[in-house]
C-alpha cells in the first residue's frame, strides 16, 4: 500500500525474494517468496509502483523480523557482535 493508504490491486509484474528466516541452531533457513509489484493509480502519486510487504517481512529486506530479533537477542545475551552472531548463522 502506498503512502496514500489506498489499496490497489493493478499487478504490475511478479518478483521472488530470496529471504532467511529462523532456522535450526546452526543456519538461518532460506526460501523464496513470490511477491506482486503494484500500480498506484492515483495521479498524485510520486512513486508510480511499489512492492507489497507483510509485517514479517518489510519489502526492501531480506532477512525476517525474527531472524533480525533472534541475532540481537544472541548477540547481547552472549556479549559478541551482530556479525559474529550472523557469521555463524551464515547470514551475510
Amino acid at each position: 500500500m502506498p503512502e496514500y493508504g489506498t489499496a490497489s490491486r493493478s499487478v504490475k509484474s511478479w518478483t521472488v525474494a530470496c529471504l532467511r528466516d529462523v532456522g535450526s541452531e546452526a543456519a538461518a533457513t532460506r526460501y523464496r517468496r513470490l511477491k506482486r509489484q503494484l500500480r498506484c493509480l492515483e495521479d498524485s502519486c510520486r512513486r508510480r509502483s511499489f512492492t507489497e510487504a507483510s509485517p514479517q517481512v518489510p519489502g526492501w529486506s531480506r532477512l525476517s523480523c525474527r531472524l533480525r530479533e533472534r541475532i540481537g537477542v544472541e548477540a547481547a545475551g552472549q556479549r559478541r557482535t551482530i556479525c559474529s552472531v550472523a557469521a555463524t548463522r551464515q547470514v551475510p
